[in-house]
């Protein structure tokens, strides 16, 4: 399954992405500080806790390899 994802809010401390599931059954948005990204705030779902947080790991990965979060993200589950 294909999780999208793309950048709703940024700023010097803090990056937002809103995502779906490609069915629609499921959708939610997750925010990170930038300085912590092990702690990420989303909606309460376990399911989306997962995802939420693949989501913010590929973000990060990619943050720290180009210097900036990414507006997209993709990810296959």
């Amino acid at each position: 399954m294909l999780i999208y994802a793309h950048k709703v809010y940024e700023d010097d401390g803090l990056v937002a992405y809103a995502f779906d599931w490609p069915d629609g059954a499921e959708s939610g948005t997750v925010a990170v500080a930038k300085s912590d990204p092990e702690r990420h705030l989303t909606v309460p779902s376990s399911d989306l806790d997962l995802i939420s947080a693949k989501i913010i790991g590929k973000a990060y990965r990619e943050s720290t390899s180009t210097g900036s979060w990414p507006t997209k993200v993709l990810f296959a589950s």
